[in-house]
């Protein structure tokens, strides 16, 4: 069993992939939301609670007053889960900068996207669904745009 913890409520995850919870639920965090079922890993917030399915997709459920149980529209192909005072995580497992056709690796397949993503966002967001936007900021400056045209091209390079 893998246990979790909020601030006054538990969560386990059981061999079978179901979730209990106990303690304070004055906020819902303890009312697993059905089916109770292929959960692979648990994370709990202050008073909210995440489960990680074994399709990649993120179960919250608990307290939301600041939007930490607002799982996004394409919840899946995630691959780890976190969960703190009044906020959420999810990793994606497409999570490499530079790979913007989510293939895996990035090499010349990835510059049309790029290209894509760094002219039309949501043009880019309609091609590729399971893919992230942000995988375009090379240079990790928090915005996809010219600054990091030079660096993918470093990066497709091997440098």
């Amino acid at each position: 069993m893998v246990v979790a913890t909020g601030q006054a409520h538990s969560l386990g995850l059981k061999q079978d992939g179901s979730i209990v919870a106990w303690g304070d639920n004055e906020y819902g965090q303890c009312n697993v939301p059905a089916p109770n079922s292929g959960f692979v890993a648990i994370a709990a917030g202050y008073h909210h609670g995440l489960g990680l399915k074994s399709d990649g997709s993120i179960v919250a459920w608990g307290r939301n007053n600041d939007g930490q149980c607002n799982v996004p529209a394409h919840s899946s192909g995630f691959v780890g889960i976190a969960a703190a005072y009044y906020h959420s995580l999810g990793l994606k497992a497409n999570g490499q900068r530079g790979d913007l056709n989510c293939d895996g690796i990035v090499n010349n397949f990835d510059i049309g996207a790029f290209v894509l993503a760094l002219t039309d966002a949501s043009a880019y967001h309609d091609s590729f669904p399971e893919c992230q936007v942000e995988n375009a900021d090379i240079n990790s400056d928090g915005l996809v745009n010219n600054f990091d045209i030079d660096p993918f091209v470093s990066l497709l390079a091997g440098e």
